[in-house]
């Protein structure tokens, strides 16, 4: 599994110039899917919300760990955080700003219980009300 990540990122230069692209491919890799499907058994509830988990994040993003020589962290259940909601992964997960956007103290954020000032706990119940489950 380790091996086949690597071997991605040793293509040469594509990797380091092109992370986003070489990421899609390492997120789409038996080793990944795997690794996550038996997180999501693993961690059956958001620690943040407490609801079921419907996705889970990486907290630091796959093409970043490219980009610094670790595609293996792709596949490492202790860069994965379960969320339990695409708005919650939105709001906590990447700040509510963008899908490029990543929360660099995500498991602080999640640790403390609130939600840091770019969200506010009514934006969450707002967006929740509406997120079709």
């Amino acid at each position: 599994m380790i091996e086949t990540l690597r071997a991605l990122y040793e293509m040469g230069g594509l990797a380091r110039r092109n992370p986003a692209f070489v990421a899609s491919d390492v997120r789409r890799s038996w080793a990944v899917v795997k690794t996550m499907r038996q997180f999501r058994l693993d961690n059956p509830t958001s620690p943040w919300s407490g609801k079921p988990v419907k996705e889970v994040h990486h907290v630091v993003p796959v093409a970043v760990g490219i980009r610094l020589g670790h595609p293996e962290w792709a596949a490492d259940p202790a860069n994965m955080v379960a969320m339990g909601s695409r708005n919650e992964h939105y709001i906590l997960g990447h700040m509510n700003k963008s899908w490029r956007a990543w929360n660099s103290n995500l498991r602080e954020t999640i640790g403390q219980g609130r939600v840091a000032e770019w969200a506010t706990l009514k934006e969450i119940a707002t967006l929740e009300s509406s997120d079709p489950e």
